[in-house]
């Protein structure tokens, strides 16, 4: 682990330690490895961030040490996806993931998502208005390529953002489905388009389950119209 406090406390515990994150188990060029081996590719994962990468590397090095075949912890590695509207994959369109973390109905949860992400990151916020104070997701900006702001909240997100000095990221879009539309314009090859709302959905949805399942809904449409598959 890189975690300083994680290596204190690993200093004289006598059970045997599991470490992720160096040497041969770690995520490496977009690959999970374990010890030494491929395990799987980010890109054939249903979910995603590095926090989750390195959770799944634990999960599959514990699973190893107690005598897992490497074949089968693949299988369920593949085959297992995150709970729904967290952090979970919803598309990939020519290049694009497309992840769907309705959840994050606050700024620190759209911070977390941000941090966990390694890519250029096309990000979708807004919501219903709750003039909920933004200031805490300015430091985590700098991993986005342009931030769509849409729904009722949208217009003052978008008025602060650049008030703050983000004017050259800044997109609107007036509901979500638009929003998903113009992310996919913006987005490139090996880029993310993030819904981490930042806000509760009641001004387009009954609940942020249902907003999810309209983006990956919306997600998919655009891979259809671009020719492109969506998982």
């Amino acid at each position: 682990s890189r975690d300083p406090v994680g290596r204190s406390a690993l200093e004289g515990l006598e059970a045997e330690t599991i470490i992720v994150g160096e040497r041969d188990t770690a995520v490496r060029e977009d690959r999970l490895l374990l010890r030494g081996s491929r395990l799987a590719d980010v890109a054939d994962l249903h979910f995603a961030g590095t926090h989750n990468y390195e959770n799944a590397l634990f999960a599959a090095a514990a699973a190893q040490r107690f005598g897992a075949e490497l074949g089968n912890i693949k299988e369920a590695l593949l085959g297992y996806e995150s709970r729904p509207h967290r952090m979970r994959v919803a598309a990939e369109v020519a290049g694009v993931t497309y992840v769907d973390d309705s959840k994050a109905t606050n700024p620190a949860a759209v911070v977390a998502a941000l941090d966990s992400l390694d890519v250029p990151v096309v990000l979708i916020l807004g919501g219903s208005e709750k003039y909920t104070d933004f200031s805490e997701l300015l430091p985590a900006l700098g991993t986005c390529s342009a931030v769509v702001c849409q729904g009722e909240a949208g217009p003052r997100i978008a008025a602060y953002l650049e008030d703050e000095g983000w004017q050259d990221l800044v997109h609107r879009a007036t509901d979500l489905e638009k929003a998903v539309d113009r992310a996919g314009d913006l987005a490139g090859p090996g880029d993310v388009v993030l819904l981490s709302p930042g806000c509760a959905s009641f001004d387009q949805f009954p609940g942020y389950a249902e907003r999810g399942d309209a983006f990956i809904r919306f997600a998919r449409q655009v891979a259809g119209h671009r020719g492109a598959v969506g998982r």
